[in-house]
């Protein structure tokens, strides 16, 4: 039990580095090119073609620059042991190494783009050592500027988050040059900007989504009503919701729409609506919530203060059940009601 524990728990904690990461990175655009105005976007389709449902891919990183230039790419906090698969992530790269159309601007194309990988740390040497051994023998080729950044978050004094590049470099000068030699970014500059960017397009650990329901949008309702403030720790206080409501709390606060309003069909709708559906399933089967109706379009949750850690219990609660890593009871798709 308690590995199972302690493995929903690092999957939590690589999930937020991994947004740590993109923030950071794209944060160097920001403040450290002279390429202004820039353009942020994650998730993002970006096709082959005026179509944006044909052959698409959706990179983790997207930084459109003001000289009509660009960089994509992806985080891989962490490799498998096997080697063997590594080469998918440079797979996936190497299909961003096209003209891609569907970039945040009226063309909807770029005259250039960077390619970057950001992997940790403890990883980031036997990475650059795989991709200089494909890269000789032709599996691995690519036609655009392509870049390795190393990233960990270190403790002193405070806590910084660290990136450096360990093979390639990128075209933008002010950037790269900062990133040769590695620099510290300290966690206070992602508190007071990035905070509030807790979920990304890839599909967070169950405890984590119903964590961020219920700490940012049922108790941030329910401590609006002064009765909730004064009841005892046994007592609860129903606070209903339907599942849009929830849905657009979380697109509106805590996903990339804060650093990108472009709400075109390219950009990605997170979370997915079957995300939320799901955690509130969870909701009500442990008790914490009732469904209001047959289509599960409306939820109310029995709100309490019992819990000095939400997180550890909802992850608790999810190993006691042993339904670790069993299917999702809604089908992960995106539809057109999300």
């Amino acid at each position: 039990m308690k590995e199972a524990i302690r493995n929903i728990q690092n999957k939590i904690d690589d999930y937020e580095q991994t947004i740590i990461a993109i923030v950071g990175f794209m944060n160097f655009y920001v403040y450290d090119s002279n390429l202004d105005p820039v353009i942020l976007f994650q998730g993002r389709k970006l096709s082959m073609t005026q179509n944006s449902n044909a052959d698409f891919v959706t990179p983790d990183i997207g930084i459109m620059l003001s000289d009509n230039t660009g960089v994509i790419g992806e985080v891989k906090h962490s490799f498998p042991e096997e080697q063997d698969y590594w080469i998918r992530a440079f797979e996936q790269l190497m299909k961003y190494d096209n003209d891609l159309v569907g970039w945040p601007n009226n063309s909807e194309i770029v005259s250039t783009h960077d390619l970057v990988l950001l992997t940790h740390q403890a990883r980031a040497r036997a990475v650059r050592n795989y991709f200089r051994e494909k890269k000789a023998t032709g599996e691995i080729s690519f036609t655009r500027p392509f870049c390795i950044v190393e990233y960990n978050r270190t403790s002193q004094n405070q806590e910084f988050f660290f990136f450096r590049v360990e093979e390639g470099g990128l075209s933008d000068e002010q950037v790269n040059n900062k990133l040769q030699d590695g620099t510290s970014v300290p966690m206070g500059v992602f508190v007071n900007e990035y905070a509030s960017v807790k979920l990304y397009d890839d599909k967070p650990e169950l405890p984590y989504l119903m964590f961020l329901i219920w700490n940012y949008v049922v108790l941030d309702k329910a401590s609006d009503n002064e009765l909730f403030r004064s009841i005892a720790k046994n007592q609860k206080l129903d606070v209903p919701f339907t599942v849009d409501e929830i849905l657009e709390a979380l697109r509106n606060g805590y996903s990339f729409r804060k650093l990108n309003i472009d709400n075109s069909d390219r950009q990605p709708q997170i979370p997915k609506k079957t995300w939320v559906k799901e955690a509130c399933q969870k909701f009500a089967s442990w008790g914490e919530a009732k469904w209001d109706d047959d289509q599960k379009t409306a939820i109310t949750f029995k709100c309490h203060k019992k819990y000095s850690d939400s997180l550890q219990h909802f992850i608790e609660e999810l190993v006691n059940e042993g339904e670790v890593g069993q299917q999702s009871l809604f089908e992960d798709v995106i539809t057109d009601e999300e």
